[in-house]
C-alpha cells in the first residue's frame, strides 16, 4: 500500500469523529433564531446587571434631598468651690440646629436625579452594544456554518473525483498518478472540513457565552440578515450621546451644590444654665461666615468634568456621524453586491456537473478537474465571505441608527 493511500485512509477514519463529535454536542442545544438571539441580548443576565447600576443610583436619589444637618447638643457641669467652703454645682445644656439659607437640598436633589438619569441611558447603550455584539456573533456562527457546508460538499466532490479515477484507472483509461492525486486532494479536503468543523464550534461557543446559555445552534440566513436593513432614514437619538449630555447636566448640578457652600448658615438654639443656683435660660443665633473654606475643590473638579464632557460629547458627535455615514455607504455596496451574486450558486453547480463529467467522459485530465474544484470553492467562499461581510455591514448600520427594534429583525 502506497504512503499516500495509508495517509488518506488515517484521515478517512479520523475527522468524521468531529462532526459526528459536534453533532453529539450540539444534540440538545437551543435553536436561535436572529430576532430570537437578540431578544436573549435585551434580557438576559447582562441587563440586569446594567439594571442595577441604576437601582443603585436611585436608591441614593430617594434620600438625596432629606435634612442632612443634625442637631448639636453641649452639655457642662462641675462644682462650685465658694470661699466660705460652700460648694454647688453649675451647669450648662445647649441645643442648636443650622439652618443652610442656600438651596443645599435641593441642589443635592438634582445632582442625584441626574446621575439616574446618566444610568439609565448608560444601561440603554450597554443595551445598544450588547445587541451589536450579539448580532456579530450570530452573523459569525453562521458564516463559520456555511463554511463548514462548503467544506463538507467539497470532501464529498474530492471523493467523487477519487472514485472516478479508480475507475478509470481500473479500465486502463487513467493511471496510477491521477489515483495518488486524487487521494491527496481528498486527504485536504478532509482536513479543511475538519478544520471548518472546529470553527464552528468555536463560534457558537461565542455565541452561547455572550447569552449566558449553554449551548446554541443558529439558524437563518446570512443573506435574509444582510438585506434587511432598517427602513428609518432618521438621524439617530443614540444613548450614547444622550449619556454624554446627561454627564454634562450631571456636573453643572455638581457645581450648583458645590456652589452653595458659599452662602451662610444660620444656626438657631436655646440654652439652660445653672449658675450660682440661678437658673438663666437664653437663645442662640449664630451665623457662619465662609470666608476661607467655599468647597472650592468640589466647584473646581466640577468645573473641570464639565469640560471633559464637553469635549467627549463634541468627539463622539462627530464620530456618530463619521460612523453613521461609513455604515450606510458600505451596507449599500454589499447589498448591491450580494444581489448581483444571487445566481453564483447555480452557475457553480452547472459547472462543476460539467467538468466531473467531462473528467468521467475522458474529454479532460484529472488535474483540470481539480483546478476547477479548487477555483469553484474559492468562488463559493468569497461568496460566504461576501454574505458575512454584508451582514455585519446591516448590523453596524443598526448600531449607529440604534435601530434594534424587533419588529424589524428577521426571523428566520
Amino acid at each position: 500500500m502506497s504512503w499516500t493511500k495509508s495517509l488518506v485512509l488515517l484521515v478517512l477514519a479520523c475527522p468524521p469523529l468531529m462532526p459526528g463529535g459536534m453533532a453529539r454536542a450540539q444534540e440538545h442545544a437551543l435553536e436561535l433564531s436572529y430576532a430570537m438571539a437578540l431578544q436573549h441580548a435585551r434580557n438576559g443576565p447582562a441587563a440586569d446587571v446594567a439594571e442595577a447600576r441604576v437601582e443603585e443610583a436611585r436608591a441614593d436619589a430617594r434620600v438625596a434631598g432629606r435634612w442632612r444637618h443634625n442637631p448639636h447638643v453641649l452639655a457642662m457641669a462641675g462644682p462650685r468651690f465658694e470661699p466660705a467652703g460652700q460648694r454647688s454645682v453649675d451647669g450648662l445644656v445647649r441645643v442648636t440646629q443650622s439652618f443652610p439659607l442656600a438651596r443645599t437640598g435641593a441642589a443635592r436633589a438634582a445632582l442625584a436625579e441626574g446621575r439616574v438619569r446618566t444610568a439609565e441611558l448608560e444601561r440603554e447603550d450597554a443595551t445598544r452594544r450588547r445587541l451589536h455584539a450579539t448580532a456579530q456573533n450570530f452573523v459569525l456562527a453562521l458564516h463559520a456554518a456555511a463554511l463548514e457546508r462548503i467544506a463538507r460538499e467539497e470532501r464529498e466532490r474530492a471523493a467523487r473525483a477519487l472514485a472516478i479515477a479508480e475507475r478509470r484507472a481500473s479500465s486502463g483509461d487513467g493511471s496510477g498518478i491521477e489515483v495518488t492525486l486524487a487521494e491527496v486532494a481528498l486527504a485536504r479536503s478532509d482536513a479543511e472540513h475538519a478544520r471548518a468543523s472546529a470553527l464552528v464550534v468555536a463560534r457558537r461557543a461565542m455565541l452561547a457565552r455572550g447569552l449566558g446559555l449553554e449551548q446554541v445552534r443558529p439558524t437563518g440566513s446570512l443573506r435574509t440578515i444582510a438585506l434587511d436593513r432598517p427602513a428609518s432614514a432618521a438621524e439617530p437619538g443614540r444613548p450614547d450621546l444622550a449619556a454624554l449630555r446627561a454627564r454634562v447636566s450631571e456636573a453643572e448640578a455638581d457645581l450648583d451644590l458645590a456652589r452653595t457652600a458659599r452662602a451662610p448658615e444660620l444656626t438657631l438654639g436655646v440654652q439652660y444654665q445653672r449658675e450660682e443656683r440661678a437658673d438663666i435660660v437664653r437663645g442662640v443665633v449664630g451665623l457662619s461666615l465662609p470666608l476661607f473654606d467655599r468647597d472650592q475643590g468640589r466647584a473646581a473638579r466640577a468645573e473641570a468634568r464639565r469640560a471633559r464632557a464637553l469635549d467627549e460629547l463634541t468627539f463622539a458627535q462627530r464620530a456618530a456621524e463619521a460612523e453613521l455615514v461609513a455604515a450606510r455607504a458600505t451596507t449599500a455596496a454589499l447589498a448591491a453586491a450580494v444581489e448581483r451574486h444571487d445566481a453564483l450558486a447555480e452557475r457553480l453547480a452547472r459547472a462543476e456537473t460539467f467538468a466531473l463529467r467531462a473528467y468521467e467522459q475522458g474529454a479532460s485530465r484529472l488535474d483540470d478537474l481539480l483546478a476547477v474544484q479548487r477555483e469553484l470553492l474559492a468562488a463559493r467562499r468569497a461568496h460566504a465571505d461576501l454574505l458575512r461581510d454584508a451582514a455585519l455591514a446591516t448590523a453596524a448600520l443598526r448600531a449607529a441608527l440604534d435601530h434594534f427594534d424587533p419588529g424589524s429583525n428577521p426571523s428566520r
